[in-house]
C-alpha cells in the first residue's frame, strides 16, 4: 500500500503538469482503490481532464463507469457514446466493449454479427480477452456457425498468454470432449493453470477432478482445499460441494452445524 501511495503521489505531480496517462491513472486507483480511498466520483473528474486531452484510455473508463453505475447512474446509452468515443481512436478495449455490448443487446439490438465484427477489430490489435470473447461465439455458434476448432483456436491464442478464463474454457473442451476426444489430464492440465490465477470458477472444477480422481489421483482432502478456495470467493456450487462434505464426513470431521451454514 505504501509503494501505491508513493505512486499516487507521481502521478499527481505529473497530472497537475497536464499529462494525460497519469490523469486517466489516477482516475484508475481511485476507481479501484488502490493507494487512496476508493471514489468513483473523484475517478470520473479525472478520467474527464484526461479525455479532454484526447487519452481514448479515459474514454473507455467513463464508458465503464456509466456501464456498471459507478459513481453515476447507469446508463448504457452513454456507455455506448463513450466506447464509440475510444473506438475512433482505435482503442482496442473499447472495442471489445462495443463487441460485449452487442453480445448481450445492452442499448444496442443484439446482434452476434455486430459483436463479432467488432471483437475482430480488437482482436487484430492483439488484445488478448477479446480472443476469448471471439472464440465463445464460434463455442456457442452465435453469429457463426458452430465450430469447436475455431473455438480451441482462438482460446489457445489468449490461454498461451496467460489468459485465465481461456485456460478455463479449454480445460472444458477436453473434460467434456467438444471437438477434442475426452481427456481428464488434458483437463486438469488447463484447470489447474487458470485456477491457480484465482479463478473461481475453475477452482471449484479443479476441487471436482480431485474429488473423483478424474485425470488426476483422487484425494478428498486436496479436493476440499480448492473448493475452499472458490467457496470464498462466493462460489455457490463450491459452497455446496463443501456442505456435502461437512454433511457426510469426508476428507474432514462430520460436522452438520457447519454443513448448514455452507448450504446457507
Amino acid at each position: 500500500m505504501q509503494d501505491l501511495g508513493r505512486a499516487s503521489e507521481w502521478y499527481l505531480k505529473a497530472a497537475l503538469q497536464g499529462h494525460s496517462l497519469a490523469q486517466n491513472n489516477i482516475g484508475s486507483m481511485y476507481q479501484q482503490g488502490r493507494g487512496v480511498p476508493q471514489d468513483y466520483l473523484k475517478a470520473m473528474e479525472w478520467y474527464i481532464k484526461s479525455v479532454t486531452q484526447g487519452n481514448t484510455t479515459a474514454q473507455d473508463n467513463i464508458g465503464s463507469l456509466y456501464r456498471n453505475g459507478l459513481g453515476v447512474p447507469r446508463d448504457y446509452h452513454k456507455t455506448l457514446e463513450c466506447y464509440l468515443a475510444s473506438a475512433r481512436g482505435e482503442n482496442a478495449s473499447a472495442q471489445k466493449n462495443i463487441g460485449d455490448l452487442y453480445q448481450h443487446g445492452l442499448s444496442v439490438p443484439q446482434d452476434y454479427s455486430q459483436a463479432m465484427t467488432w471483437y475482430l477489430r480488437a482482436a487484430n490489435q492483439e488484445h488478448v480477452p477479446t480472443h476469448t470473447s471471439i472464440a465463445s461465439l464460434y463455442y456457442n455458434g452465435k453469429g457463426v456457425p458452430q465450430d469447436y476448432s475455431k473455438a480451441l483456436l482462438w482460446y489457445r491464442k489468449a490461454a498461451d498468454r496467460k489468459d485465465a478464463e481461456a485456460q478455463r474454457c479449454i480445460g472444458c473442451l477436453y473434460h467434456f470432449g467438444h471437438g477434442v476426444r475426452k481427456d481428464y489430464t488434458r483437463a486438469w492440465h488447463w484447470y489447474i493453470m487458470a485456477a491457480k490465477q484465482g479463478l473461481a470458477t475453475v477452482q471449484n472444477s479443479v476441487g471436482y477432478l480431485r474429488e473423483f480422481g478424474y485425470g488426476i489421483p483422487q484425494n478428498s482432502s486436496l479436493a476440499i482445499r480448492w473448493y475452499l478456495k472458490s467457496a470464498k470467493q462466493g462460489n455457490a456450487i463450491a459452497q455446496g460441494h463443501i456442505g456435502c462434505y461437512y454433511e457426510k464426513g469426508r476428507g474432514v470431521e462430520k460436522d452438520l452445524v457447519n454443513a448448514m451454514q455452507w448450504y446457507l
